[in-house]
């Protein structure tokens, strides 16, 4: 497995984030034990790497993940994209309004003492 060599991986996790606009394709999908997979969340694998979690690589197994990401990527010709840049210019303005009401509502929640 990519990240801690574990024997016997019993999930998949995206390199790219589902929630950062990652596909469910070949490229984008690795065999992961579920402490890595639960521990990175929906981080990249450097972001991950430079953070707190407990069960994250140690930073000297960087290089070596980066290069076979690399190669992983290479091999399902996978580029990762940020989910903004898929969306059309109708799609992107939909989205922009939603993001304005979803302001608006936690903007309210927080005035109400519901959100801090």
């Amino acid at each position: 497995m990519l990240y801690c060599r574990a024997t016997g991986p019993t999930r998949w996790d995206h390199l790219h984030p589902v929630s950062r606009g990652g596909d469910t394709v070949p490229g984008n999908l690795v065999p992961a034990c579920g402490r890595c997979d639960d521990s990175k969340q929906d981080r990249e694998v450097e972001e991950w790497v430079r953070s707190t979690s407990p069960l994250r690589p140690q930073k000297n197994e960087l290089p070596r993940i980066r290069r076979e990401v690399k190669e992983y990527r290479k091999k399902f010709n996978y580029i990762p994209r940020e989910f903004k840049s898929k969306l059309s210019k109708e799609q992107m303005n939909i989205y922009q309004g939603f993001q304005r009401e979803l302001q608006k509502l936690r903007t309210h929640l927080q005035l109400v003492g519901l959100l801090k």
